[in-house]
């Protein structure tokens, strides 16, 4: 008889914990603001204190700029983070808070949070989900990437006591910031062709282009190894050096490849290839006004620079306009291409060493015809 009751009274617990497992959307517990000062990717982030641990919200990765996009998909239940290009500098206005005030509530979700390929466990704070620093940020051998300091999630973070500041890192794509930002004069150089085929990358000076460029061979859209961290190597002719690192990062859509560029080891292997004498004056303008391979429609010719429009007989391009500035210290720069298709093919002086090239008509906002004027400083162009 007494094991009868025994038995009962335990298929009454078992019955009574089923009937009070948590439901999605119920309370599981309590976030408090923090002292600590979290940083991602060198910038300052709201976050809470969750479990003794330091949270903020992944949301906010993509929707403020910390080097991150995220795509929810309501049919899976799911989040993806996935780390992308170069934070976005902001004047982000985090101030620390205090210790311990309850300031929200978590509640019982079944939403998933896919970070770098790999499931992390996410918080529902209200709608949004939260993720905790030392989660993404430990790393030990079982790691892919533990070679090179990251975890599986692509992160690793750091502990200041003094400062009472946790910093959290995921290499981002840094291959704008190098190649094409011209506000970084220490290190984005002119007039250079790169390509990018399955982890080596090389580079070709080329004086006719406008811009830099960058090319990208090898994208497949079916990989296995995504978010492994393999060896970028800078190659020029036979010699070889490792200059970074790369990675597959898969999205909806295609696999994108995130590029990370150890920018003070290249940087004088690029700039090795600048031609160390420039083309002279004379030379440049007697190239730009041959008649046999040039048309010029427009000169303008200022103290330092001789700017001048022109349209290239020889180029099976449709876009045959040029614009290029002659500096009278030697070199030039294409530095905008158009289209003789256009009506209007024009440039006209904007500043002591600054002009003005106009096309067009296109369509403005509205649907009616507009012209393009794109104002050109000619002492911001690289003439080496």
């Amino acid at each position: 008889m007494k094991k009868l009751v025994f038995i009962s009274a335990f298929a009454m617990m078992c019955l009574g914990a089923a009937s009070a497992h948590a439901a999605v959307g119920d309370v599981a517990g309590s976030i408090y603001s923090t002292d600590i000062i979290a940083m991602i990717n060198d910038e300052p982030i709201v976050s809470y204190n969750i479990g003794g641990r330091t949270a903020f919200i992944a949301e906010d990765l993509g929707d403020q700029y910390y080097g991150f996009t995220y795509e929810y998909h309501d049919d899976e239940r799911t989040l993806y983070v996935r780390t992308s290009d170069a934070v976005a500098k902001r004047d982000r206005n985090v101030e620390r808070g205090e210790v311990g005030r309850i300031v929200g509530n978590i509640y019982e979700t079944d939403i998933k949070v896919i970070f770098n390929g790999h499931e992390v466990p996410g918080y529902n704070i209200g709608g949004r989900t939260a993720v905790v620093i030392e989660d993404l940020g430990t790393y030990d051998e079982t790691s892919p990437n533990v070679k090179y300091g990251y975890s599986k999630y692509l992160c690793n973070f750091t502990w200041d006591n003094d400062t009472r500041t946790v910093s959290l890192y995921s290499p981002c794509d840094n291959t704008d910031g190098f190649v094409y930002a011209w506000y970084l004069y220490d290190y984005a150089v002119q007039k250079i062709k790169y390509e990018f085929d399955n982890g080596v990358l090389t580079a070709e000076y080329d004086p006719d282009i406008s811009r830099q460029k960058f090319t990208i061979k090898n994208n497949t859209d079916e990989i296995s190894d995504a978010y492994k961290i393999k060896p970028l190597v800078y190659q020029e002719g036979n010699k070889k050096t490792e200059i970074g690192f790369w990675y597959y990062a898969p999205t909806e859509w295609n696999s994108r490849v995130n590029i990370c560029i150890d920018r003070d080891t290249v940087l004088p292997l690029i700039q090795a290839l600048v031609p160390e004498e420039k083309i002279s004056y004379e030379d440049a303008l007697e190239r730009f006004t041959n008649s046999k391979n040039y048309e010029t429609l427009d000169r303008i010719d200022t103290e330092d620079y001789t700017c001048i429009l022109v349209r290239d007989k020889n180029t099976e391009s449709d876009y045959d306009i040029r614009v290029i500035s002659i500096s009278r210290q030697g070199g030039y720069n294409i530095a905008m291409t158009g289209t003789s298709d256009d009506e209007r093919n024009e440039i006209e002086l904007s500043g002591k060493n600054e002009v003005s090239y106009i096309s067009g008509p296109t369509a403005d906002p509205h649907g009616r015809p507009a012209y393009i004027t794109t104002r050109i400083e000619l002492d911001k162009l690289s003439y080496d």
